[in-house]
């Protein structure tokens, strides 16, 4: 409404990030990829063999546990610290525009925050791979409503910032 009001583009900004923020915590909460191997048996017909559907935070889960650490703090690090992180900053400059601390990690988390795209990437190549349409295919992927929460909060997120940038810059 403050877009179409002519009004203050900061509004619009805050706006836009308290609706990242909550895209966030429901896109790192719900599942973004389910894959299921099934096969065409003799007797059985079409049996579904395995079943999974994972979240950033189940993905978290099972990766430490299975003993790859390394790789579960790269992705906590990139799909959870990061996105919290560079909102918390973005959320603020609601206080404060005009602190030089507050204006240097502002900018620092604006282009830290590119690095967020790179789950969904991540995700794009793991359906690529799993679904493959060959008829003797056992893998099916599908992309499930977390992924397009977490998209929302990273492209909200990216638009936010330029505003609130500009706005910083005017003041």
């Amino acid at each position: 409404l403050a877009w179409f009001a002519r009004s203050n583009l900061g509004d619009v900004a805050y706006a836009m990030l308290g609706i990242a923020f909550i895209s966030l915590l429901v896109g790192q909460a719900t599942p973004i990829l389910s894959i299921e191997a099934s096969k065409d048996l003799p007797v059985l017909g079409e049996t579904l063999l395995q079943y999974q559907s994972k979240g950033v935070l189940s993905t978290l889960d099972t990766l430490y546990d299975n003993g790859y650490w390394w790789l579960a703090l790269v992705l906590l690090i990139f799909s959870v610290m990061l996105p919290m992180m560079q909102t918390a900053v973005g959320g603020l400059t609601f206080f404060s525009r005009t602190s030089p601390l507050l204006e240097r990690w502002f900018h620092i988390s604006h282009h830290l925050g590119k690095w967020s795209m790179a789950d969904v990437f991540v995700v794009a190549i793991l359906v690529a791979f799993f679904a493959n349409s060959g008829a003797d295919s056992l893998t099916h992927a599908e992309v499930r409503p977390g992924l397009w929460f977490f998209l929302g909060y990273v492209l909200l997120s990216m638009v936010a910032f330029q505003l609130l940038g500009r706005e910083m810059k005017r003041e």
